[in-house]
């Protein structure tokens, strides 16, 4: 039963058994377009295997790609970080220098008034030497 639906089936599609010389004609006229209008084997497998090779290249450059770009990322934060503290750094620096620059004040202020301190007791000294009122 199914063999002779087979048969109708190809039968109503024109791909049945040819059963005179024109239908035979006209089946090879079918084919000759459908092998005009296809590649042949030699032609197809070397594309395919092109295509397959571009593929993986494309598939390894894509993977290179996001390994550059996680160490770049990786990179920049330990850029930002590095920045960071260098900037903690300078402010130290900075705070040094303020807090240097106060004592070099007071050190300045402190010699001036032990000048001051030393020509009042040498003042006091030469008036007892003198017998002078102190």
């Amino acid at each position: 039963m199914r063999g002779v639906a087979l048969l109708v089936l190809l039968g109503g599609m024109g791909l049945g058994p040819c059963t005179s010389e024109k239908e035979l004609r006209a089946a090879e006229a079918k084919r000759d377009a459908l092998l005009a209008s296809t590649r042949p084997k030699s032609d197809f497998w070397p594309e395919v295997e092109r295509k397959g090779t571009a593929v993986k290249a494309e598939k390894a450059a894509t993977a290179e790609l996001a390994k550059e770009t996680a160490q770049n990322q990786a990179l920049a934060q330990e850029i930002a970080g590095l920045e960071q503290r260098a900037g903690d750094a300078r402010s130290q620096h900075a705070a040094a220098d303020t807090a240097l620059a106060g004592a070099k004040a007071e050190l300045e202020r402190a010699r001036a008034e032990r000048a001051r301190r030393d020509e009042t007791l040498a003042g006091f000294a030469s008036r007892q030497r003198a017998g002078g009122p102190s």
